[in-house]
């Protein structure tokens, strides 16, 4: 990955969590990954997600 892309994905995850919270970045970073993300609790709990977790 170039730097300029990483400058500028670094950018839109910090205006994307400004502006559209957890939710949004959530969403583009699924996209990113082409994949699903989501955000656990030290507990291993789903907290957020970017929809449903895979099965497995």
């Amino acid at each position: 990955m170039r730097a300029r892309q990483r400058d500028d994905d670094l950018l839109r995850m910090q205006r994307l969590a400004r502006n559209g919270g957890t939710a949004g970045l959530l969403r583009w970073l699924a996209g990113r990954a082409d994949g699903w993300a989501g955000i656990a609790g030290s507990d291993g709990t789903l907290l957020s997600a970017s929809g449903a977790p895979p099965s497995g």
